[in-house]
């Protein structure tokens, strides 16, 4: 996530899309925010998820990715596209919303992985002139850096912890 958002270039006051609400995209809207971003969305599938990401601070308003309007709404709301969009899923559909959503000159970070070739609306991209990153892993400086926000209690990464449970339930927690 910390990856992603240096990647982005972020600067104060810029307008963030998260798509995807897992803790990925719940850890890129918090590194989006401590960068200077005055507004984080998150666009996402599951209400459930939508909400809780709202409820930790970091993300301002949650939108329904399935609604139809969602994203002439943001286009509206962000006064004709997001500064950043961070795509977190991987699917066709999330990567065609990150192109949509962005302004012309934007950014889109690719962090989401899919295993199988996807189809995307590429002439968005190239009409828009977007500025389009791939984001893997981290740099041993953001490794190092994650840690010590985390030390010095910067970050609060147990607030994503849902359950604890033990190691012979894991198969069953991850389904």
């Amino acid at each position: 996530s910390l990856h992603a958002v240096n990647l982005a270039d972020i600067k104060i006051g810029d307008d963030v899309l998260i798509v995807g609400g897992g803790i990925i995209g719940l850890m890129a809207a918090e590194f989006a925010k401590m960068a200077g971003a005055s507004y984080v969305a998150m666009l996402e599938t599951n209400k459930k998820r939508g909400r809780k990401a709202v409820s930790y601070g970091k993300v301002n308003e949650y939108y329904d990715a399935l609604k139809e309007d969602t994203i002439p709404t943001l286009m509206t709301k962000t006064n004709g596209g997001f500064d950043t969009v961070i795509e977190c899923c991987g699917n066709a559909s999330a990567v065609s919303e990150a192109l949509m959503a962005v302004k012309p000159g934007g950014t889109v970070v690719l962090v989401g992985v899919s295993a199988t070739p996807i189809s995307i609306p590429m002439v968005v991209g190239v009409m828009k002139e977007v500025n389009i990153k791939g984001a893997i892993a981290y740099t041993i400086e953001e490794f190092e850096s994650c840690i010590k926000m985390i030390a010095d209690k910067r970050i609060n990464v147990t607030k994503y912890i849902d359950d604890t449970i033990s190691l012979d339930k894991a198969q069953g927690a991850f389904e």
